[in-house]
């Protein structure tokens, strides 16, 4: 995608208000914040080629908590990345996480659940064809009350800018395969529902859960010690050695041979039972 990006950090409160007040009347704009809410990246396409960026920085913007406050308001509609790790940590600082329209990682994953990993660089390559510069905004010190480092500021926008770049691209996608009303009505509502969870946690017995781990130790231990009785050394955690074992020197009936040596997969270890 060829276009200009014009950018700002925003230091004014009424140019921040100014800026809401644009983007309560879109219909998304994209965003990337940093961890621990440190600082967040917008921007928004200005109808031409190109787009804008606007930079909020709790150093540099008084009343940098009220914006958080306006900004993750349901009234200004949401694109960004990972958004329950995102929601976890508004909702941990007691700011709202409302308006997320749509996740480029879950995205991401609903259309390629076999990939493993879902991080900007990986889904740029896989879907935009290019690669995004290393996230050095993400480095401790990048951003200071000192100044920031511009190398930083422009991999954090080309980050945020591959998040609209992959929205454009993978919306379309989840109607093609079917999967749109998986993503709204599922797994985009769970990214708030497991944030909730994740910060409520859960109450566990510890005395209990140490006296079930030895029991279990003790158990595999006793076990261990009847195999050896039967068939003497060996090491009971390799496939090759349990199969020699089996199947050539206390002769029952083989299953499937692959190139390392008998097959000692869960079905063949159930019929053997």
């Amino acid at each position: 995608v060829v276009g200009t990006c014009e950018s700002e950090i925003v230091t004014d409160w009424r140019r921040a208000e100014e800026l809401l007040d644009i983007w309560r009347g879109r219909d998304h704009v994209s965003c990337l914040a940093l961890p621990h809410l440190e600082g967040v990246c917008v921007e928004w396409g200005d109808g031409k080629a190109g787009g804008r960026a606007a930079v909020f920085l709790p150093g540099r913007l008084e009343g940098y908590n009220d914006f958080l406050r306006a900004f993750f308001s349901p009234e200004i509609p949401k694109v960004s990345h990972e958004v329950k790790d995102l929601t976890r940590e508004l909702l941990s600082e007691g700011f709202p996480a409302e308006g997320f329209l749509f996740d480029t990682a879950l995205a991401g994953y609903l259309l390629d659940a076999t990939a493993g990993h879902y991080d900007l660089n990986r889904l740029s390559i896989s879907w935009l064809g290019q690669e995004v510069p290393k996230a050095s905004y993400l480095a401790d010190g990048a951003f200071t009350g000192m100044g920031e480092d511009p190398e930083a500021l422009g991999a954090w926008m080309s980050h945020t800018a591959a998040v609209e770049g992959l929205y454009q691209k993978l919306s379309p996608k989840l109607d093609a395969m079917g999967v749109r009303a998986l993503f709204e009505r599922a797994e985009l509502p769970l990214c708030r529902v497991l944030s909730e969870m994740e910060l409520a946690g859960f109450q566990v017995d510890a005395r209990a859960l140490q006296e079930m781990g030895e029991v279990l130790t003790a158990a595999i231990d006793n076990l261990e010690q009847k195999i050896y009785t039967y068939a003497g050394a060996f090491n009971i955690n390799s496939p090759k050695q349990l199969g020699e074992v089996l199947f050539d020197r206390l002769g029952l009936p083989a299953g499937k041979k692959t190139k390392t040596g008998w097959s000692t997969n869960a079905d063949v270890l159930d019929k053997l039972r």
